[in-house]
């Protein structure tokens, strides 16, 4: 357009944008813990694949803010650095060719989903399985396959809210 925006008027888009994919997406969780099954999945698979990790992610800190610090045995003063976990997770169904054509051997999830939050273990595990079974119906398949580097968070979600599952520490 030829107009130069802000940071800021970028950065309050992109929150207004998020504030509604969000709540988009608690309603759609909200419906599914209500057992309202309008878009059910209509032959499951026989196995489904989920993974799930995190990643920390430091937050910038004001230079005018008064930073904390921690002593350390030799005297030396360290920051405290802020910073916030991302936690991740997809499922899918199987691996089929990208491509119908051609000799290529490129591969694509199938019936892929993603779920990003920053909330709680607990509550992030609880919301993930909900989100699965409502798109892999998750209750009526043969098993599943989740896989996980081994965080308290994902075993003990995997052992509170998902049934059938073979659990492959990555």
């Amino acid at each position: 357009t030829g107009y130069r925006r802000s940071h800021e008027s970028i950065r309050q888009s992109v929150i207004k944008e998020a504030e509604g994919i969000i709540a988009h997406q608690d309603a759609s969780i909200e419906k599914t813990r209500r057992l309202e099954d309008d878009e059910a999945v209509s032959d499951p698979p026989a196995i489904a694949y989920m993974e799930a990790d995190s990643a920390f992610i430091r937050l910038q800190s004001s230079r005018k803010r008064v930073r904390r610090s921690h002593n350390m045995k030799n005297g030396c003063r360290r920051r405290k650095r802020r910073s916030i976990e991302v936690k991740l997770a997809i499922g899918y169904t199987d691996k089929v060719k990208r491509y119908e054509s051609g000799r290529g051997k490129s591969l694509r999830l199938k019936d892929k989903f993603t779920y990003t939050s920053i909330e709680n273990g607990r509550i992030f595990m609880e919301k993930l399985s909900l989100i699965a079974e409502k798109r892999l119906s998750l209750s009526r398949v043969k098993a599943v396959i989740f896989g996980g580097d081994g965080g308290a968070y994902i075993s003990a979600g995997i052992r509170d809210y998902f049934v059938n599952v073979i659990y492959v520490l990555c």
